[in-house]
């Protein structure tokens, strides 16, 4: 595997010509590094190296960014590091933020891709991802669908995020990408990022699981941020995984944010203040029947249903969620309490 290089970033001022038509002096190679979290996951982390080494189009540069581990998970991987793997410790553990801006600082390339230790790349998701970036250069990060896997790596048979029928949705400024976020998203651990862009953003830690989300919103307006409808990661879902204590105040925190970008933009002030209103009342719902079915616990559930009342009642939410029980209920189940 080559080692990082100093390359000419890419041409922004590059017509709309097609990559195929433009001559090979006007061709700028890309470098692209793949930067991976890692902590206590030695067989996991292993399945993600091998994945990355595996890519159609080589990395330039592959480090581990390790928070922290127990030394034999180091050991673990010696024979990938010595295929020319980079691996930067860390004296202790630190929070999950602590390393993602790790990355942000040590990113070299023209683009780079962070990867958490948990998942494993398709072979060739280097190839699209550089390639749709090489020929769009006005896009600043990249994101694309992928299959779910289980805790022993077998595919679910479900995908990352919903099929749409959109092939290439594109977000050119924070409003639009607040109101993507208002019903759907862009899978966080799957985004390719031009270098110098995403270190503009602070994260924020008071956002805590759904900091993404705010991330993405604020990109969106310095620069163009894709999601490419195509399936080249596998997202593995196990029990060790953060998302399982989704705090309620954090999602008025992002709703908040959500309606603060979108309040003055009509083509989505109406339709973003809605849907959020509904998707409050099915939170509200599901997490009173779901303190009624994990914990069986009708005092649990007189809490919930005073503390996480919705701001506007939507009785669409309401016969939305009754309606379509199974839909709602087993994602609420699966994010909440690890059960699957």
């Amino acid at each position: 595997m080559p080692h990082a290089r100093s390359l000419p970033q890419v041409n922004h001022n590059v017509d709309n010509r097609t990559h195929e038509s433009l001559t090979l002096e006007e061709c700028v190679l890309t470098s692209i590094g793949v930067y991976i979290l890692s902590y206590n996951r030695p067989t996991y982390l292993r399945e993600a190296i091998v994945s990355v080494l595996g890519q159609t189009r080589q990395p330039d540069r592959v480090v581990v960014l390790d928070n922290g581990s127990d030394p034999g998970v180091k050991d673990s991987v010696s024979d990938e590091l010595e295929k020319g793997v980079v691996w930067i410790g860390a004296d202790q553990n630190h929070s999950a933020l602590w390393n993602h801006r790790r990355v942000f600082d040590e990113a070299i390339e023209d683009l780079f891709y962070l990867m958490h230790d948990d998942d494993r790349l398709l072979p060739n998701f280097l190839s699209v991802q550089v390639d749709f970036m090489e020929r769009n250069p006005e896009v600043i990060a990249s994101g694309c669908n992928g299959y779910i896997i289980g805790p022993l790596g077998k595919r679910t048979g479900g995908y990352v995020r919903e099929k749409s029928g959109v092939k290439i949705e594109r977000y050119a400024d924070s409003a639009s990408m607040a109101e993507l976020y208002s019903r759907s998203y862009i899978p966080f651990p799957s985004i390719v990022y031009r270098n110098g862009s995403p270190q503009r953003i602070p994260f924020e830690e008071k956002y805590g699981q759904l900091i993404d989300a705010v991330f993405l919103v604020r990109l969106a307006g310095i620069g163009q941020v894709v999601f490419l409808d195509e399936n080249l990661i596998e997202y593995r879902r196990h029990h060790g995984q953060d998302s399982t204590s989704l705090q309620e105040v954090q999602y008025r925190m992002k709703e908040e944010l959500i309606l603060e970008y979108t309040k003055d933009d009509g083509r989505y002030s109406r339709k973003v203040r809605d849907r959020i209103e509904e998707n409050q009342t099915r939170r509200w719902l599901e997490r009173v029947v779901s303190a009624l079915m994990v914990h069986r616990s009708l005092r649990e559930a007189s809490v919930q249903m005073l503390t996480t009342k919705p701001d506007h009642l939507s009785i669409w939410g309401l016969l939305r969620t009754i309606i379509y029980p199974s839909r709602y209920f087993k994602r609420f189940l699966v994010a909440h309490t690890g059960l699957d």
